[in-house]
């Protein structure tokens, strides 16, 4: 059956649709529809390029709240009395990090005022059913920098939610952020 919509050519390299590599309108799918399961090193974050902000596009956050921000991400932080802003940030054209793919906006966590030893921030977005990447390993990689030298710390968690069982949570991976875009990875089981 053909289809009247651009589809990526090739799932597993992460080929960005381009007037290049997308199927003309009423053309059949390029091997879409051959896959059984999940397809190796296909994208579950959804809005990565922080694209849709369907309920604003700038948050000042009040300590130990959960906020949703960008669509499907929330953010939250705890401890200390800080000021904490995420808002949707533009690239100049030409500027973004990432060769191959010039995204148009990037997600920016802005935290001013006093943070103690006990500050939290978390930026999170879930991936649907637990059941997922059940027994698979993980490579989670992102584009980031900061305002000076930091470590950061990645984890991933399953939530069970209410009447399930006790949240899981891996070892966090610490990341070193510096002050110039770079492509951070970190793998998980």
């Amino acid at each position: 059956m053909a289809s009247t919509w651009p589809a990526k050519n090739n799932y597993a390299t992460g080929d960005v649709l381009t007037a290049a590599n997308m199927n003309g309108v009423g053309d059949d799918l390029n091997d879409v529809y051959n896959f059984s399961g999940y397809a190796a090193g296909k994208n579950k974050i959804i809005n990565g390029d922080f694209g849709i902000w369907q309920r604003g596009t700038s948050f000042t956050l009040s300590a130990g709240t959960r906020t949703y921000t960008a669509d499907r991400f929330s953010d939250i932080f705890v401890g200390g009395s800080p000021t904490v802003t995420i808002s949707q940030q533009s690239f100049t054209a030409g500027t973004a990090p990432v060769a191959g793919y010039e995204s148009s906006f990037f997600h920016r966590f802005a935290l001013s005022g006093t943070a103690t030893s006990n500050t939290a921030n978390q930026t999170r977005q879930a991936i649907e059913d637990v059941r997922t990447f059940a027994g698979q390993t993980v490579t989670f990689s992102f584009w980031a920098k900061a305002d000076s030298a930091r470590t950061v710390n990645v984890y991933f968690g399953q939530i069970f939610g209410s009447g399930g069982s006790a949240d899981v949570y891996t070892t966090s991976v610490p990341v070193s952020l510096t002050t110039s875009w770079a492509r951070y990875t970190s793998t998980f089981s």
